[in-house]
């Protein structure tokens, strides 16, 4: 289970990336990411992130962090496009909602429940998160786990209304005074 640490590992300069982008994640190294001028949704590029050899050691994630502060109070979709091929682990789409504690998200969603996996044609993929107004970043990308290439483009990030329901969010994230749900009828 990745939890709310998924950049947090480590990250790396890539001397190709894209402007704004970093590779993180618990392997930075083990992945490779940048611009593919050949493959793309629409326009003439995308970004990509694909696996160094048979067996990376952990996973990768290209991502960028944004200040929070002018989306306190906001509900938050990124939408991109995203495809994939002999991704044996998983791939996703991922946002992350930062307090000044970084070990502490209040929100996050990786796509984790949901994976991409195999080889798939462009497919548009939501994360959808609430911005509480304590929030300190948004961090957000493209996570692949294991061996594949995975490319992310025409990347999408608005504000949406109480009737789209988020992906993902802080109940999953928060520690209960004492446990629930011990008979998993919830």
């Amino acid at each position: 289970m990745l939890g709310g640490h998924v950049p947090q590992h480590g990250h790396a300069a890539a001397p190709d990336a894209p402007p704004a982008w970093i590779c993180a994640g618990s392997a930075p190294s083990d992945y490779v990411m940048g611009v593919d001028h050949r493959i793309a949704h629409t326009g003439k590029g995308s970004g990509f992130l694909r696996s160094r050899g048979s067996r990376p050691a952990g996973f990768g994630a290209l991502m960028q962090t944004v200040d929070a502060e002018r989306y306190h109070g906001r509900r938050m979709r990124l939408r991109a496009w995203v495809k994939t091929r002999g991704v044996k682990e998983w791939a996703g789409v991922w946002m992350r909602v930062e307090s000044r504690d970084p070990d502490r998200p209040l929100a996050a969603d990786f796509m984790q429940a949901r994976p991409i996996q195999g080889t798939t044609d462009w497919t548009p993929y939501d994360v959808v998160l609430d911005v509480a107004p304590e929030a300190t970043r948004i961090a957000l990308g493209l996570l692949l786990d294991g061996r594949g290439w995975a490319w992310i483009d025409d990347i999408g990030f608005e504000e949406v209304d109480a009737s789209v329901p988020t992906t993902g969010g802080s109940d999953a994230l928060v520690t209960s005074p004492s446990p629930w749900n011990l008979n998993f009828e919830k």
